[in-house]
């Protein structure tokens, strides 16, 4: 590729203190392939591509006799006297993530893991060739000889599905809500991750949150919308 791609990365920064950058390079190449800078800063993705991209090939190599089967993609955090860097996988691709100094490392930790979770759903796949489909004939019966009817002792699989919670219709309206209404929809759910630490997971349960869980989303609505304490109760139902 001559250039980056047009992926916009600005949607991801949204809400993050601290954050100064985002590249996304690929592990195939010394390439960035998408990259956000905050305003003032300067953020040289092409040589951060380069560079990161052969730190995080040989932290993945020096790591491997420690995990054989290598089910967990390693982070690798790096610490200057002016900024904090992590970087991460995505299938082929590197992500890095630029804090400035002041950023707490726990902080930046979570949000890299809420970055990169987002872009497991953006990014693109490896391009894979079309399985090939071997079909074999059946034997037919004779014309003249009766079809016997299957049958089916298969019983239906029980429902495991979580039993659902007013808690949880109530994050649920609060993030349909938000997603109706919020300047940036697509991000939303990341913003309210971020902000009440639960990460996307935890809003994905929403049926297992407790009571404190709900005022911390509640919150964190308020903020993103600029109301009130208190002035969300007023909006979706309960």
């Amino acid at each position: 590729m001559a250039s980056e791609s047009s992926m916009v990365l600005d949607g991801l920064a949204v809400g993050v203190d601290f954050l100064e950058g985002i590249v996304v390079f690929l592990l195939s190449a010394a390439h960035p392939y998408a990259s956000w800078s905050a305003q003032g800063i300067e953020l040289r993705s092409a040589v951060l591509a380069d560079r990161l991209r052969t730190l995080y090939l040989a932290a993945e190599e020096s790591i491997r006799p420690l995990d054989e089967e290598g089910s967990v993609a390693p982070t690798v955090t790096l610490e200057s006297a002016k900024q904090l860097v992590l970087v991460g996988r995505v299938r082929t691709f590197g992500v890095a993530t630029v804090f400035s100094r002041e950023a707490p490392l726990g902080f930046a930790r979570v949000a890299t893991r809420q970055i990169v979770a987002t872009l497991e759903q953006d990014l693109p796949y490896p391009q894979e060739p079309p399985p090939v489909v071997l079909t074999s004939a059946r034997p037919t019966a004779p014309a003249n000889e009766p079809q016997q009817p299957s049958l089916d002792f298969e019983e239906p699989a029980p429902d495991t599905t979580p039993p659902r919670s007013t808690i949880g219709d109530r994050v649920r309206t609060i993030l349909s809500h938000l997603e109706a209404i919020a300047p940036d929809p697509h991000i939303v759910r990341l913003r309210v991750a971020l902000r009440t630490g639960l990460g996307l997971e935890g809003l994905a349960s929403a049926d297992q949150l407790a009571n404190e869980s709900m005022l911390l989303i509640e919150t964190a609505a308020e903020d993103i919308l600029g109301l009130e304490r208190g002035k969300l109760a007023e909006g979706p139902s309960r």
